[in-house]
C-alpha cells in the first residue's frame, strides 16, 4: 500500500509551519518532510517543532546535506529527534548540491565516498552507547565517539537523497529508503529504480526492499493553465541554476543547448526572463498541476511508474494543495 506524504520548502515562517503540521495529519498524510538548502530554514528545527506538536507522522528531512555537519553531529541530532518524536524520525541525507555547497566556502570532494562514510559512522554511533567507538575513513573520522543517552532506537531508518546514477546505486545498497529529487519526471523514476536495483543486488536484495520516495513539486490552482503559469518562473531559476537536475528532464535540451538558453536568461533577467523556455511540456513533465482531479491525476503516474511513498512538495497555495490533495482513506 502506497504511502503519501507533505513535503515544505521552509518558505514560511516556523510558527506556520507548525500550523500547517498539525493539519498534514488531522488528514491523515502518513508522512511530512522538510528541505534543507543554503537559503532557507534548517530541516533540523523543522523536524523537532513537528516531533513535538504530532503523534503519529513520521518526519524527515528531506534532505540534510553531509557536508555541512560532522558525522557524530549528525547522528546525535538524529538520536535527539528520535527520542523527542518518541521513534518516528526518518534520518533523510545526502551529498547535496554542490553549486550549493561550495558556495557556503566548504570543499565538495569525492561525495560517495563521504555518503558511504557518514552512513557507516552514524550507525556506528546509534550502536555504541554505553561503550565509545571509532571510526576511521578516508573522508570521516571519529575518535572515542558515543552517545551519553540511550536511543529510543539504534537502527534510524536512513533515506538517501540521489540524483545520479553512482548516488542512487548507492542508495540501493546501504539505505532503507530513496528520496528521489524533486522537479523530475517519471521517465527518471524509471531510470532511477534500475540504478537503485543494481545497488540492492551488491547487498543481495532488491529494490523492493527500499521504500522509493520522491518529492513531487505540485501546485494546485482552479485550472492548469493557471497553475503553469504560476510555476514557470520559478521551474526556470531551478533549473538554470541546477544543471545536475536539468540534466535529467527534457529541458536539458540537444548537447545542452537548451539549458544554456535558459541560464543565459535567467542570468540576465530572473525567472521572468527565462520562463519563455519552460513550455508546458516540461512543466508537465517534472510537476503536477492544475485542479485537484489533475493534480491527483499526475500523482497517480509517478505511483504506476514506482514511487512507494510520494512527497507531495507544494507551491503557490500550500494550505489548499494540503486540503485537496489529502488521502481518500
Amino acid at each position: 500500500m502506497n504511502k503519501t506524504g507533505i513535503g515544505l520548502l521552509q518558505t514560511t515562517a516556523l510558527p506556520e509551519t507548525v500550523r500547517l503540521t498539525k493539519r498534514v495529519e488531522e488528514l491523515e498524510y502518513d508522512s511530512i518532510w522538510f528541505a534543507e538548502h543554503n537559503f532557507s530554514r534548517d530541516g533540523i528545527t523543522a523536524c523537532a517543532a513537528a516531533a513535538a506538536v504530532t503523534e503519529r507522522l513520521t518526519i524527515g528531512p528531506s534532505v540534510v546535506p553531509i557536508f555541512t555537519r560532522s558525522p557524530l553531529l549528525m547522528a546525535t541530532s538524529f538520536a535527539s529527534l528520535d527520542e523527542l518524536s518518541g521513534g518516528r524520525i526518518v534520518a533523510g541525507i545526502g551529498a547535496g548540491s554542490r553549486v550549493l555547497i561550495k558556495a557556503q566556502g566548504i570543499n565538495f570532494e569525492k561525495p560517495l565516498k563521504a555518503l558511504r562514510e557518514y552512513v557507516e559512522a552514524c550507525r556506528a554511533v546509534w550502536k555504541a552507547h554505553g561503550t565509545h567507538i571509532n571510526y576511521e575513513g578516508e573522508m570521516v573520522y571519529l575518535e572515542n565517539a558515543e552517545l551519553d543517552f540511550e536511543p529510543v532506537r539504534r537502527d534510524i531508518p536512513v533515506w538517501l537523497g540521489p540524483t545520479g546514477p553512482l548516488a542512487n546505486q548507492l542508495t540501493g545498497e546501504i539505505a532503507q529508503g530513496a528520496s528521489l529529487n524533486a522537479f523530475l519526471g517519471v521517465d527518471y523514476v524509471t531510470w532511477a529504480l534500475e540504478h537503485l536495483q543494481t545497488g540492492a543486488e551488491r547487498a543481495g536484495r532488491t529494490v523492493d526492499d527500499i521504500e522509493v520516495g520522491m518529492m513531487v513539486v505540485a501546485a494546485v490552482d482552479d485550472s492548469k493553465e493557471a497553475a503553469r503559469e504560476y510555476l514557470r518562473p520559478m521551474l526556470a531559476v531551478y533549473l538554470a541554476r541546477l544543471p545536475d537536475i536539468t540534466k535529467r528532464t527534457s529541458a536539458w535540451g540537444e548537447d545542452g543547448k537548451g539549458w544554456q538558453q535558459l541560464a543565459d536568461a535567467v542570468e540576465a533577467g530572473g525567472g521572468e526572463a527565462g520562463k519563455q523556455y519552460i513550455t508546458d511540456d516540461i512543466v508537465d513533465e517534472i510537476t503536477i498541476n492544475g485542479t485537484r482531479d489533475d493534480c491527483l491525476e499526475g500523482l497517480q503516474r509517478y505511483i504506476d511508474a514506482g514511487i512507494d511513498h510520494p512527497i507531495i512538495t507544494l507551491f503557490g497555495d500550500i494550505e489548499r494543495g494540503i486540503e485537496e490533495l489529502a488521502p481518500q482513506r
